[in-house]
């Protein structure tokens, strides 16, 4: 099927759905902010963007804020960008913008090893920039579900090595391979690719 294929005589799991083994959409998996800020009062900033933005990472935000009990504020102008939106609250002015998203991105000061650790690690990384300053970081990453890292043990133990050959990014793929525990895992692959490496 286009989810998993078995070869018996390789003993060999393969599959190309990375959903599998994740939850199949991000949550916030980690956040940063300068002194100024703390971390209810980032995310109520970016909650009338999010509202906004029709993105599986905003949707998590806005799960997260939910989950925190932080109303939901309403702005008073909103303006879809490239790599997010901007909204205008209380007259300041408040961007949501993921990293990489083809614009400028501001300085990131002492943010900037957040960014980079969690950029390395093929996080999807949304930055809060307000009046023009990055003033918080955060990280969205599918989760592994829960019960896959032990099930692909025992498949290892029956004799069956798990691959996942994969379109998500190089790093994001690389992770999955860490948190799974798997023998090989290839991203950034066309479908193709599966039949060819079994």
């Amino acid at each position: 099927s286009d989810v998993c294929s078995s070869d018996l005589r390789a003993r060999m799991l393969v599959t190309n759905a990375p959903f599998v083994f994740t939850e199949g959409r991000p949550s916030l998996a980690a956040m940063e902010t300068t002194k100024n800020l703390s971390e209810n009062a980032a995310l109520s900033l970016l909650g009338p963007i999010a509202r906004k933005l029709e993105t599986p990472s905003a949707l998590a935000l806005l799960l997260e804020l939910r989950s925190r009990n932080i109303p939901l504020l309403i702005a008073e102008f909103f303006e879809l960008r490239e790599g997010g939106g901007l909204a205008v609250r209380a007259g300041e002015e408040i961007q949501w913008q993921r990293l990489k998203s083809g614009g400028a991105t501001p300085p990131l000061g002492e943010l900037d090893p957040f960014v980079r650790e969690h950029e390395d690690a093929g996080d999807e990384v949304v930055l809060l920039v307000r009046q023009g300053s990055v003033e918080a970081a955060l990280a969205f990453r599918e989760a592994v579900s829960e019960g896959v890292p032990e099930a692909a043990i025992v498949l290892r133990e029956l004799g069956y090595p798990v691959l996942l050959v994969s379109p998500l990014s190089k790093r994001r793929a690389a992770r999955l391979q860490t948190e799974l525990g798997v023998e090989h895992v290839q991203g950034e692959s066309e479908e193709r690719e599966t039949e060819t490496l079994v």
